[in-house]
């Protein structure tokens, strides 16, 4: 609790959290030695949404862990699909020798685990899209990085306090107005662009 008041009171902290929940059924967290449950999570996401305004969270999950039926699937896609997070990263579950996991039994067929892991991220970028469609007029601020790699001679590129470096989407701008490299300048979304946001100085 100390720690999501600190969060929400210094404005020198992004207010950007990375959680890997990993699952959300409780049979495949218990596999999984997590030691958390469905109900703690819940709560705990009520709580960072509640008390942090603005805050963006990302997570990951892992589909095919050994055991994991269909109905413990469509327990997580739905728990993600009313969760609506800003950002998510799926991954098949990949046995490695050393780990317990590789022993257990009710190994999955590779087919199965990308079936769920297209099926959930096809999910996400439905929602991700719906939510930077809504973002369309909001003025953030925006952290200029460089020049767009792909075309450096007419935009910049930036990042706004929900994207992460490198793993998650970033910000066109069409109009600098004057912005130089590690400004931080108010923009207006003017359009979403899959994971991206095309913005403007204003």
């Amino acid at each position: 609790d100390a720690l999501i008041d600190t969060i929400a009171e210094l404005n020198s902290v992004v207010p950007y959290l990375d959680m890997p929940l990993q699952h959300i059924s409780n049979p495949i967290l218990k596999a999984m030695r997590r030691g958390v449950s469905r109900d703690r999570t819940e709560r705990l996401l009520e709580k960072l949404r509640s008390r942090i305004d603005g805050v963006a969270i990302r997570t990951g999950f892992i589909v095919g862990f050994p055991g994991e039926t269909d109905a413990q699937f469509q327990e997580l896609y739905d728990f993600v699909e009313a969760q609506r997070f800003d950002n998510v990263g799926v991954f098949t579950f990949s046995p490695q020798d050393e780990t317990p996991a590789a022993h257990l039994p009710g190994q999955l067929d590779q087919a199965i685990k990308d079936e769920r892991r297209d099926a959930l991220m096809t999910l996400q970028q439905g929602i991700h899209a719906a939510k930077s469609e809504q973002r369309v007029g909001d003025i953030i601020d925006v952290l200029i990085e460089g020049t767009h790699p792909e075309q450096p001679e007419l935009l910049w590129k930036g990042r706004a306090a929900t994207q992460a470096p490198e793993i998650d989407g970033c910000v066109i701008v069409t109009e600098a107005k004057g912005a130089k490299f590690g400004d931080i300048v108010p923009m207006e979304v003017v359009q979403a662009a899959g994971y991206d946001l095309v913005c403007e100085a204003v």
